[in-house]
């Protein structure tokens, strides 16, 4: 590894994140504000999903949600004063955690990136930021608990993603069970649910009823639902080929709703919410950027290390099903 290369890159990096601080052999990029703010921006390049919900930075670890449950509606009248509304307090806290991506990229493959002289960043930065971005979503989709020492290649150890908030606030919008005990059957005979346009309508209708009309709901479904629908699945190519292919966005509708599949959707899942409605937060002076040569390792180590967290902002405008509990005819 020619060592010009990784002090090309560190000073390239530098004029987008700020001073470097040597912490031993790494050098080390902590975030304010706007820096933060680009480095997210990278992220969401990257991973369009990203850029369809919220990634709010937050000055604490812990604190109120920052959009929570709105009043289902706020006009009205009143013969002695005026006609006033407030926030329902339901769950309306978040919960950070230390969360920390770190990523080594041999000498060899360093060395190839480097060859290419303009597109060395560029290349660089496909692989780490990629990365991150599709582990934030792994997270989010399937994420159960927050172990101290994670081991679990799923990522389901690292932190809480949404439909296990959902499953722990709001139960009842959570369906694990159908009329064959602790399963969901969906298509065929006797199924719970016989096709997905059944399916949306049901979860579209466990909302709160202020929000079943809305416009801007959409159904989230897992590639085995997909395949196993009845009919042809039509592919919006134009819509994907803007996502650079990380969602999979379908003509089809269900239940009358907009259709289409995230990065690491679960494949037996199935949900409906708005989009705004998922969110995650990171505290905003926590994000600490490191890259190093390791001699040991043979390779260049990218770091990411911040406090992040994820929250459903209105518990009453999500539904889903336990995709652990599906079974396909």
């Amino acid at each position: 590894m020619q060592s010009f290369d990784l002090d090309y890159l560190i000073n390239e990096k530098s004029k987008k994140y700020g001073e470097i601080l040597q912490s031993g052999k790494s050098n080390v990029f902590t975030f304010n504000a706007e820096q933060h703010k680009n480095f997210s921006y990278c992220i969401q390049q990257h991973c369009p999903f990203l850029s369809l919900i919220n990634l709010f930075p937050v000055p604490f670890s812990t604190g109120k949600k920052i959009i929570g449950t709105l009043a289902p509606y706020i006009t009205g009248r009143q013969e002695n004063g005026r006609n006033i509304a407030f926030p329902q307090a339901n769950n309306d806290y978040y919960q950070l955690v230390e969360t920390d991506s770190g990523f080594l990229i041999p000498w060899q493959l360093f060395d190839q990136f480097a060859f290419m002289k303009e597109n060395f960043e560029q290349l660089y930065d496909n692989i780490i930021f990629n990365q991150i971005g599709l582990d934030m979503l792994q997270i989010g989709w399937n994420g159960h608990t927050v172990a101290i020492n994670t081991s679990s290649k799923d990522l389901s150890d690292v932190n809480k993603g949404w439909l296990t908030l959902l499953k722990e606030q709001k139960p009842e919008n959570f369906k694990s069970k159908g009329k064959h005990g602790d399963t969901v059957k969906i298509f065929g005979e006797d199924a719970d649910f016989t096709d997905l346009n059944k399916l949306a309508i049901y979860l579209r209708q466990r909302l709160d009823i202020h929000h079943q009309q809305r416009n801007d709901l959409v159904f989230l479904v897992g590639i085995d639902l997909l395949a196993h629908s009845p009919g042809p699945i039509l592919e919006n190519s134009m819509m994907a080929e803007h996502s650079a292919l990380n969602n999979r966005y379908l003509l089809n509708t269900f239940g009358g709703l907009k259709t289409f599949t995230p990065p690491n959707f679960p494949p037996k899942g199935a949900c409906v919410t708005t989009l705004n409605n998922l969110s995650i937060y990171t505290v905003e002076n926590s994000g600490r950027y490191s890259i190093r040569n390791d001699e040991d390792r043979q390779g260049i180590i990218t770091s990411y290390y911040r406090e992040q967290g994820y929250v459903i902002e209105d518990l009453g405008l999500i539904s889903a099903i336990d995709h652990n509990n599906v079974i396909l005819n």
